[in-house]
């Protein structure tokens, strides 16, 4: 009996000891989002301007009503000044001052606590403004005022109406006018150079390395020097601002689709799906980051792949998105601020837009 019990016990022993335990399961995979919103907020009114980036991290949003509103992405807000003015143009953070225009065709410059540093009133609506060495605001009626330490230093006239922002091309102020004039001036004021009848309605100017790049409605997208310029066409119409990066432009169309393309002719399609109302593209080292008009966020690849989506909430219509670094700021036109941190994402630089840069400082970039 005993030797029974023992062989028993053995016997079990022995196949306990070769059946190995269950592995573990393994970990479940989190994939970490390349995209994630880490802050929202509702200013509680119509914002019909982009967002503009302070120093320090912070960044402004100037109202339909004229409040200026500083926000950050740690949560904190502080509103600096208060106009009761529907603003028209800008904001342009110049080092610590916030520069915009309104529908009254008031200019007013504040440093970034509330102080009012300048003011100027012009008699038409200011539709765009633009710095390098000074500032340079246009006019609905095409006035052009160049400002000095002391106030205007020179006023000039396009010719023609003008609903466009300036931009600044080589040290240049180029101006856009709505029959498709576009022309440059110096800093003192001097016009370097005009062309008439470029085409109706063009998109605020931008550039491409010297070259002052205009698209419009058509299609066409035109590149300018102070010797002539040339011009290639794009499937699709040009909506929002150009923008370039490594001697390559880049454009939203009304399509939907976004191309890259040179000015000797070279056009590709980045993206052949149809976005909604797209804004400019914004290039990075990684990609392009596009907001459409349904508030959703795309990164895509230079190849055309798409490498991650967000979708914001909702939002009736939507402005020019902000780059700062990692993040991006998005708001909506009936006033959410959305503020998305992009992992690996940095600007690629040398493409100003209408306001001057990514940055909105209103120089070009960097």
């Amino acid at each position: 009996m005993r030797r029974l019990f023992f062989l028993l016990a053995l016997l079990f022993a022995c196949r306990t000891r070769g059946t190995p335990p269950a592995p573990e399961p393994p970990p479940e995979e989190v994939e970490t989002p390349v995209m994630e919103t880490v802050r929202q907020e509702d200013l509680g009114e119509r914002v019909n301007l982009p967002p503009a980036a302070l120093p320090g991290g912070s960044f402004v949003v100037v109202t339909a009503s004229g409040r200026g509103i500083v926000l950050d992405v740690n949560g904190n807000r502080r509103e600096i000044f208060n106009v009761n003015e529907p603003p028209t143009a800008g904001p342009v953070v110049n080092g610590d001052s916030v520069i915009f225009g309104t529908f009254y065709g008031n200019l007013y410059v504040f440093d970034t606590i509330g102080n009012l540093i300048f003011k100027d009133s012009l008699p038409y609506p200011i539709r765009g403004i633009a710095v390098a060495g000074i500032p340079v605001i246009v006019c609905d009626d095409g006035r052009v005022v160049g400002y000095n330490d002391t106030g205007r230093a020179w006023v000039r006239f396009a010719g023609d109406n003008v609903q466009t922002s300036p931009s600044v091309v080589s040290g240049a102020f180029v101006i856009t006018t709505v029959s498709g004039r576009v022309l440059a001036y110096d800093s003192s004021g001097n016009l370097l150079w005009i062309y008439d009848d470029a085409g109706t309605l063009p998109t605020n100017p931008s550039a491409l390395d010297s070259l002052a790049v205009v698209g419009f409605p058509d299609g066409k997208v035109a590149f300018f020097t102070s010797s002539g310029y040339t011009e290639i066409n794009l499937p699709s119409g040009v909506i929002g601002e150009i923008t370039a990066a490594g001697g390559r432009a880049y454009a939203s169309t009304y399509s939907g689709r976004i191309f890259g393309f040179t000015p000797g002719g070279d056009i590709g399609e980045v993206y052949a799906d149809s976005l909604w109302l797209p804004s400019s593209p914004i290039p990075g080292d990684s990609g392009l980051l596009v907001l459409d008009g349904n508030g959703k966020v795309y990164l895509i690849s230079y190849d055309g792949d798409l490498m991650d989506t967000l979708r914001l909430g909702e939002g009736d219509g939507w402005t020019e998105p902000l780059v700062m670094d990692t993040l991006l700021v998005a708001v909506s036109r009936d006033g959410k601020v959305y503020v998305v941190r992009v992992s690996g994402f940095s600007l690629r630089g040398g493409w100003p837009l209408f306001r001057g840069n990514p940055h909105r400082s209103g120089t070009p970039y960097p």
